[in-house]
């Protein structure tokens, strides 16, 4: 139930906004829990991108095109305000053109695709979802259709059944239904819905924007729970005024599941903070956070102790003095620009002397705030959570990512596999994954927690998570092997990475699939269950 209080809330925000607004809340699995005006038919801007998508996609299902299929882009195609073709004419596949139209709404990408595609067969794919009140009439940026009165138009309720059709696996193969959540969720606009949600969620969206009217709508996911939000503001004549109303409604609902869940936040202030399966230090070490992660506190077990989540949804225990348990501190900590340590440790020093007092000393994979450039000495100063301000070798940093982008699918599985590949000789530690000891799956997701992406922290592939199963044939480097209560990374050549505590083998270390290879491990070749990958189309 969403309390009075909260549905007041957003009516006051609505009522005192001179946009007209409509906006629709609703659980992809429930009724709606708060809808506001959502059948009122507004121009959609570049939120009809959306089914543009799918529209491509459907032709790709019934076999007419591949996502790898070329399209030779002229110079004539090329809008002044194209990002992705700033540099000139080019090819590019169509996987490249749906990517660029809908993470930054690249208006030359979309234009290719609407003629390609043609108005009838996009409108006949919209009228086909059930979507009554979306239209496209115009390509982007043609003023003369505009002044004709030819406008795009949608509403909030067509564009939630947009999304439950999609999440549902309804509207296309569940394999392309996936592609076209996959590039929603890599939406580089975060000002409108995601402006104050500071909080590790996702959200698979479409935003549109006009000199007159400001929409974002897509899909929440938090904790397990799934749901739409769209908000669609018209009739102003200040885009960025209105951003922030649609980031102020969104914040209430986030509100609702935060409370509704107990959520409470904290920054890790230990380089290592042990998570345990009990609230002892002599149950089951079950993972390690890191200096600078925000988690999430789940319960209060015992004085002294917190039950907490990672962003990457891990569980355990943990004691308190690894915790900065300030919220003001957690949110403000999550909005700033950061730095990842990638040396196996670094120290932070209260001067720029490395015989200076040592503040905090972490490891790889630890986050710190860099505060203005590094000097001509290489020390980089930097801010902890709690405030306080250190220095730390600037060679002992890189930079910090939490997002992936699989445009340069090669690079990103290249630099996956060197990461995994930094940790050789790592000594085995069950639940760690740090340069001081480390276990399987502690290699393989920092490997890829290092490169943007949060994969299952356990040996197994798990739904909602990026790694999808596939074929041993398809094997390429940085895909992950998986064994009874174990797993690698394959590097290629038949060779992989693991931890293991085989005897003889403690650590990380190298082992082969190709028999007589002097690293080959019969076992292991027998004992393949799975075979995933965070790439699989």
């Amino acid at each position: 139930m969403v309390s009075r209080q909260l549905i007041e809330q957003l009516r006051t925000e609505l009522e005192n906004s001179s946009a007209q607004v409509s906006v629709l809340w609703q659980p992809l699995d429930g009724g709606p829990l708060f809808a506001y005006a959502e059948d009122r038919e507004t121009g959609s801007a570049s939120i009809i991108k959306g089914p543009i998508m799918t529209a491509a996609l459907a032709r790709v299902q019934r076999g007419e095109a591949t996502l790898s299929g070329i399209f030779q882009i002229q110079p004539g195609d090329i809008l002044p305000d194209s990002v992705a073709f700033e540099t000139g004419p080019r090819e590019a596949s169509l996987e490249e053109l749906l990517t660029w139209m809908i993470v930054s709404s690249d208006n030359t990408s979309t234009n290719v695709l609407i003629r390609w595609l043609g108005f009838r067969e996009i409108n006949d794919h919209i009228q086909s979802l059930g979507l009554s009140k979306t239209c496209l009439q115009r390509e982007m940026l043609d003023f003369g259709a505009i002044a004709q009165g030819r406008n795009n138009k949608t509403c909030a309720a067509d564009m939630y059944r947009f999304f439950k059709l999609l999440y549902g696996d309804k509207m296309l193969t569940p394999a392309l239904c996936e592609t076209a959540r996959r590039i929603l969720d890599k939406q580089r606009c975060a000002d409108s819905l995601r402006r104050y949600v500071w909080q590790d969620v996702s959200l698979a969206h479409k935003t549109g924007g006009l000199d007159h009217l400001s929409h974002d709508a897509g899909v929440f996911t938090y904790r397990g729970r799934l749901w739409y939000l769209g908000v669609f503001a018209e009739g102003t004549m200040d885009i960025q005024g209105d951003k922030p109303l649609l980031g102020r409604i969104a914040r209430l609902v986030f509100s609702h599941y935060e409370s509704a869940t107990g959520t409470k936040m904290a920054v890790i202030k230990s380089g290592i903070a042990p998570l345990y399966s009990e609230p002892t230090a002599q149950s089951e070490l079950a993972d390690e956070a890191l200096y600078g992660m925000v988690v999430e506190v789940l319960d209060r077990p015992l004085p002294g102790w917190r039950y907490v989540r990672t962003h990457y949804g891990y569980e355990g225990y943990t004691p308190v003095e690894n915790l900065l348990l300030d919220a003001d501190a957690a949110r403000e900590w999550q909005g700033r620009p950061k730095q990842t340590v990638l040396s196996p440790f670094t120290d932070i020093r209260k001067d720029k002397r490395v015989q200076a007092l040592c503040l905090a000393s972490m490891p790889r994979g630890s986050v710190v705030c860099p505060v203005n450039r590094p000097d001509e000495q290489g020390w980089q100063e930097v801010c902890l959570p709690d405030g306080e301000t250190g220095f730390a070798r600037d060679a002992h940093l890189g930079a910090y990512t939490d997002r992936w982008d699989t445009a340069d699918e090669p690079s990103l599985r290249k630099a996956i596999v060197q990461t995994a590949l930094a940790y050789m000789g790592v000594p085995y530690r069950w639940g760690g994954k740090t340069p001081q000891g480390i276990d399987c799956s502690g290699l393989t997701s920092m490997a890829y927690l290092l490169n943007g992406i949060a994969i299952y922290r356990d040996a197994a592939i798990k739904e909602g998570f990026p790694v999808k199963p596939i074929q041993l044939e398809e094997i390429q480097p940085a895909d992950l092997l998986f064994f009874p209560g174990h797993v690698a990374m394959y590097i290629g050549d038949g060779q992989y990475i693991h931890a293991t505590a085989h005897t003889g083998d403690d650590g990380v270390v190298l082992n082969s699939l190709v028999e007589n290879h002097p690293r080959y491990r019969e076992d292991l070749k027998n004992d393949i269950i799975a075979v995933g990958s965070a790439f699989s189309k």
